[in-house]
């Protein structure tokens, strides 16, 4: 898996799995991801940020990140680092819907940023490994009925999921007031420019203390955070099928040529394929 200014790369799976120790990535700056991602937290020293929430994990934390949640992740020390992480992508979970289990709603059924993490215990933890090497060895190999087998595990790891959801949530830290202050003037006005000269009189600050404070507290710069909420917008309201030229004016870029520019950039496809992609 490749990782591009901050955002993976589109992939050509619908599904894929891995399990790393010693991480070549640096998820420091903010992103999204085209896939749902499940990522279990065995050791090491690590801080991540969903939108406004700020979690220092604990072995055996469990998180549930969608398509539409900004973050970023931090390995704080040289300590030893393992995870489990599995992206999937709603084509894959679309056909498992309508029975008595939502298998989205761990990622859909609480607001963006919110409920997030879960503690699981230790026989969660190792049933968790069990289906993730389970659907690694499918995913890696040709066996017979490799959909059907993909698909079978796919469905009893989102209900091992969605239920160690429905237990006690892990809290999240909030970021800090100032950060916090600032990530909800972004959120309530993503239509209009959004300069940082505009943003430290809405505040009342200097623009100089409000660049260094965001830079300091969050790991990440103002404009990267606002270009990442713009993309991951444009991708919700495309995804709604919405028309691209009403998508650049809702999400904030002033000049279509840019948002065209943009998004492919980011999202590796350009927002009429990706509309196209996700309303077929």
């Amino acid at each position: 898996m490749r990782e591009k200014n901050g955002i993976y790369e589109r992939q050509p799976f619908e599904l894929f799995a891995y399990h790393d120790k010693k991480p070549t990535l640096d998820h420091s700056v903010f992103h999204f991801h085209n896939n749902y991602e499940i990522l279990l937290y065995v050791k090491g020293n690590l801080e991540i940020y969903i939108e406004q929430s700020r979690y220092l994990p604990v072995p055996g934390t469990m998180f549930v990140i969608s398509t539409e949640e900004v973050h970023k992740g931090t390995i704080l020390d040289s300590e030893d680092y393992e995870r489990y992480v599995i992206h999937v992508s709603s084509s894959v979970i679309q056909p498992l819907l309508g029975y008595d289990v939502d298998l989205l709603a761990c990622f859909h059924g609480h607001e963006p940023g919110k409920q997030n993490a879960v503690v699981l215990s230790m026989e969660e933890i190792v049933e968790f490994c069990e289906l993730f090497s389970k659907l690694k060895q499918i995913l890696d190999t040709e066996p017979y009925g490799k959909e059907v087998l993909k698909i079978s595990c796919v469905a009893q790891l989102m209900t091992m999921v969605n239920h160690a959801f429905s237990h006690t949530i892990m809290p999240a830290r909030p970021v800090s007031n100032l950060a916090s202050g600032i990530m909800d003037y972004v959120e309530n006005h993503m239509s209009e420019p959004l300069s940082l000269e505009s943003i430290a009189a809405a505040l009342f600050m200097d623009k100089y203390y409000l660049a260094h404070q965001f830079k300091k507290q969050t790991g990440d710069s103002l404009y990267h955070f606002i270009l990442m909420k713009r993309i991951a917008l444009a991708r919700r309201l495309l995804g709604e099928g919405l028309p691209v030229t009403e998508v650049c004016d809702r999400s904030g870029f002033n000049n279509y040529n840019n948002f065209i520019r943009t998004f492919r950039k980011y999202v590796n496809m350009s927002p009429g394929e990706y509309r196209k992609h996700q309303t077929e």
